[in-house]
């Protein structure tokens, strides 16, 4: 009900006023994620902006670079100030200051981290694709393209054009792409991993028979 003015007129409600219960009700702790994080203090960057950003999940980009300082240390607080001034309100181009400024702190990888990950660790394509692109953030100044053509490298030909099949002719590859091929199911996860199962198996035949002496394989 409209609150009581002490002259009998009845308070208005202002936009503050709406914007300010919305803030309480996403604050409440059923609508706030469980994600254990961690004060941002210069280094891990990249982990630091995987778990906020799943801290903050469902939020705009005003409002994730608005409660993003709770996640840093005091002392780097300032400096994080001026990178959130920067982004313009794009919390894409936050990570990527944020990145920039801070990767000589980060755990870095190498291409060679990149070129060592196998597909048959992971039970489903998408799972790979978001692990690949994990560590690739860590390598330095490794560009998107670069990017693709390394994960498709890790996949079989027939595979890599199933997943760039949505390109939509363009001759650039984009990890947009690829996510639009994850997403339409262009490589049937059930259907990988039986693939997967009867690769290991026959790989575990073939090492049992090229260990067994005096024993001939007949082929009919």
């Amino acid at each position: 009900m409209p609150e009581e003015m002490a002259d009998g007129g009845r308070k208005l409600v202002t936009l503050d006023d709406l914007i300010d219960a919305l803030d309480k009700h996403e604050r409440a702790p059923s609508n706030v994620p469980k994600v254990e994080t961690f004060h941002f203090k210069g280094d891990r960057v990249s982990d630091w902006l995987d778990l906020t950003e799943q801290a903050l999940v469902g939020l705009s980009d005003e409002v994730k670079l608005q409660r993003v300082l709770r996640y840093v240390l005091h002392s780097h607080y300032r400096e994080v100030t001026k990178v959130v001034d920067a982004a313009g309100g794009s919390w894409t181009k936050f990570g990527d200051l944020m990145r920039r400024k801070y990767r000589l702190g980060d755990d870095l990888l190498t291409m060679a981290d990149l070129e060592a990950m196998n597909k048959e660790d992971f039970f489903t394509i998408g799972a790979f694709v978001h692990e690949f692109k994990k560590k690739a953030r860590k390598v330095h100044e490794i560009y998107e393209e670069a990017q693709c053509a390394t994960f498709l490298g890790l996949l079989t030909g027939s595979e890599a054009t199933k997943l760039t099949k949505y390109g939509e002719g363009s001759e650039r590859l984009t990890w947009a792409t690829i996510d639009k091929g994850v997403e339409e199911g262009s490589l049937d996860q059930v259907e990988q991993h039986q693939m997967r199962l009867q690769r290991r198996k026959r790989k575990e035949r073939d090492a049992t028979a090229s260990g067994t002496l005096g024993v001939k394989r007949i082929v009919t």
